[in-house]
Order: structure tokens, then C-alpha cells, then sequence
């Protein structure tokens, strides 16, 4: 099987669906039911132990379905829909490629559509007049694409940023780097190509897991 980094597995759980009745209760979709369940949510809406109820979609067999089948399912980053307590939830936010986490790459593709429509948005502002090849123009463009990691911040989509001790300072950590146009090669001009636009920043983590010690002192 061929994956990417924004490849999701999900395992289907099994379905006794030879009679009418199983078959109009539970269709076998779990990938469409979560792909549903998806649509609308925040970049960053939790997914692991969180999203449930999903349509037409019978969850692992409570009983069958051991803690040790959910360890081998985790070592490979396969998601599965089973019970947690007394609900049937997402098992999983890991997708199948380097251990990221849906949530994230949701997060990284919001940024970049987020930057797509509001620069093309800057053009349609400017129709009548244009944008000029200056450091204005650039300047212009640029402080669009800071508003979308701005916004991304307000989502949780980007880590705080860290000072020298570890501690948040307060602001998200992204950057953003252009080359103004006097510092660019005589052709881009020529060809009204803007140029040596560079952004990164520190995706947000969720908490999934919580570890605690108890210490009893007699």
C-alpha cells in the first residue's frame, strides 16, 4: 500500500450483516461516516476518544475486541471505530505516515488554502488599480498571509512561542519572510512575479493521554 503524509487508515470492524435487519442498521461505512462526521469541524476539533456516533456504522465487538488489539492497531497508525467505556469513539488521530496526527496536517492544509483565497482575495480588492511591484505592493501581500497564521493561532492550529526557559510567551510561534523587490533579480519584475516568500511555524499538539503516579506516603 502507498501512503503520504496526509494518508489515513481505518480498519473496518467486522459486520454480521446477513440478515435485512443488521443491513439496514449498519451499511459498512465507516469511512464515509467519518469523512461526514469531519466535514465542518475546526482544523482542530479532537478526533481520538472524541468523535462517535457515527451512522450506519457498528463499532468493534466490545467483548472480542481486546486491549491488545488496539496496541497492534496504534503500532501502525490504523485507526478503528470501538468502544472506549460504554461509547463506540474513534480510536486514533494518527495518520499512516510519519506518525502525524490528523489534526495537524487538517491544521496545515487550512493554512495553505487560508493563503490561496485571501491573496487571490487581494487581487480581486484590487482590480481596478493593481498591485504595484513595490515594497508596498509586497508589504501588501505579505501582511494577508500574517492574517491567516493570526487566525491559525485563534484556531490552536500554531504553538505558542517559547522564550530561552521554556516558558509561552504569549504569541504564536510562526514566521513569515519576504524578499522586497528591490532585492530581487531585474526578470521577476519582468514577468510581475513575486518572489522568495517563505513561511513556518511550530504546529499545536493536543493532549490525548494522560499518565498519572500516585504516591501513597504512611
Amino acid at each position: 500500500m502507498l501512503t503520504t503524509k496526509k494518508t489515513q487508515l481505518l480498519t473496518l470492524p467486522e459486520v454480521d450483516d446477513s440478515t435485512v435487519e443488521m443491513q439496514d442498521q449498519y451499511n459498512n461505512v465507516f469511512d464515509a461516516a467519518y469523512v461526514g462526521a469531519m466535514y465542518g469541524r475546526k482544523p482542530h476539533s479532537a478526533t481520538k476518544y472524541a468523535l462517535g456516533d457515527l451512522p450506519y456504522t457498528q463499532p468493534q465487538d466490545r467483548y472480542e475486541f481486546t486491549p491488545d488489539d488496539q496496541a497492534e492497531l496504534d503500532k501502525y497508525n490504523i485507526v478503528t471505530y470501538a468502544y472506549v467505556l460504554d461509547l463506540p469513539l474513534l480510536t486514533s488521530s494518527r495518520t499512516a505516515a510519519e506518525n502525524m496526527h490528523i489534526d495537524i496536517i487538517l491544521g496545515w492544509d487550512w493554512i495553505q488554502n487560508s493563503i490561496n483565497a485571501r491573496v487571490a482575495n487581494l487581487f480581486v480588492q484590487n482590480a481596478k488599480q493593481g498591485i504595484p511591484y513595490s515594497e508596498v505592493g509586497f508589504n501588501s501581500i505579505a501582511n494577508a498571509i500574517k492574517g491567516v497564521f493570526i487566525d491559525a493561532a485563534d484556531l490552536d492550529i500554531i504553538a505558542p512561542a517559547v522564550d530561552a526557559n521554556g516558558l509561552e510567551t504569549g504569541k504564536p510561534d510562526y514566521q513569515v519572510d519576504f524578499v522586497q523587490p528591490g532585492q530581487l533579480p531585474k526578470s521577476y519584475e519582468t514577468k510581475r512575479e513575486m518572489r522568495g516568500v517563505n513561511t513556518k511555524y511550530h504546529p499545536m499538539g493536543m493532549v490525548e493521554d494522560v499518565y498519572i503516579e500516585n504516591t501513597i506516603v504512611m
